[in-house]
């Protein structure tokens, strides 16, 4: 029984671990709200002009810089695919199996020794 109920808690975790990975519309939505902020600052711009709180000057200015980030923005590259991605799930599927499996030769599991005795002799332990 108590081997079932640890099963299920290795899986668990490891469904906590490997589900934020494979969930790449973070860095979409990331970017989608980081556009969404910049087109409300170019209102907010324009609002503050309107009621005399900035000058021309500075709007025009305001505006520019905004305009930099969204284009900035815009030409990032995307940061979610190829490589990196590979690399993640990699290290995700040897932490899974560490928890899941660890006789499979990761953290905990087994090994190979060689030992060399005072006199000379030497053994073996594969464990």
């Amino acid at each position: 029984m108590i081997w079932v109920l640890l099963v299920v808690l290795a899986v668990i975790s490891t469904w906590f671990v490997i589900r934020p990975l494979l969930l790449s519309d973070g860095e979409q939505n990331a970017s989608s709200s980081s556009l969404e902020v910049y087109r409300s600052q170019l209102v907010e711009v324009d609002a503050d002009l309107a009621r005399g709180i900035i000058s021309t000057a500075e709007a025009d200015a305001a505006r520019v810089e905004i305009k930099r980030r969204i284009l900035n923005l815009e030409e990032a590259p995307d940061r979610v695919s190829g490589p990196q991605v590979s690399r993640t799930l990699a290290v995700a599927t040897g932490l899974a199996l560490a928890v899941t499996y660890p006789t499979a030769g990761n953290i905990g599991g087994g090994g190979f020794m060689v030992i060399r005795m005072p006199d000379g002799r030497s053994t073996t332990i594969d464990f």
